[in-house]
């Protein structure tokens, strides 16, 4: 069942609740003390996402929260990942929609160029798990797609981490 496309996030004084990564960690760091909760490390997976990243915000979950993950990057190497994600955010979604939460995932974004570094990380891989992740998010989860707006319109000087 292919997830529902996300409307625009409206302007609201409900809370977001962010769950992510070193881009997370790079954009909250731009944004700075929004009133928002962001929950990020840099280099980490769906590992600290399910053991640290959830647990540390899951008391802030309720009635108008909007919960972002921006998760996947460092897993993208390995598709088998997305059904570990999905079982996990189906169960997620089951303890939050009661609360009045509504769920998000946004794409993995592009690299902008390829790196020893992040040998793991192509954009092909990328698109290959974005496709799958939003056929399989679960129903009334949605997905927003950034990866082709951000396509070819920005600039990583390492290839993965926005200037």
């Amino acid at each position: 069942m292919r997830a529902e496309r996300a409307p625009a996030l409206p302007v609201i004084d409900d809370q977001i609740i962010f769950i992510g990564d070193s881009r997370t960690v790079g954009m909250g760091k731009i944004i700075g003390d929004d009133g928002n909760i962001w929950s990020a490390k840099e280099g980490i997976g769906f590992n600290w996402m399910s053991s640290v990243g959830v647990p540390q915000i899951r008391y802030n979950v309720g009635e108008g929260t909007r919960v972002v993950f921006l998760m996947g990057v460092n897993d993208v190497y390995d598709i088998t990942k997305i059904d570990t994600y999905t079982t996990y955010f189906q169960a997620l979604k089951e303890q939050w929609e009661p609360l009045g939460a509504k769920m998000y995932y946004v794409s993995v974004n592009p690299i902008t160029w390829d790196s020893v570094a992040y040998g793991k990380i192509t954009n092909e891989k990328i698109e290959l798990w974005n496709d799958i992740m939003a056929e399989s998010l679960p129903e009334g989860m949605f997905y927003i797609d950034t990866y082709h707006v951000i396509y070819g319109n920005v600039y990583a000087g390492d290839g993965l981490h926005y200037d």
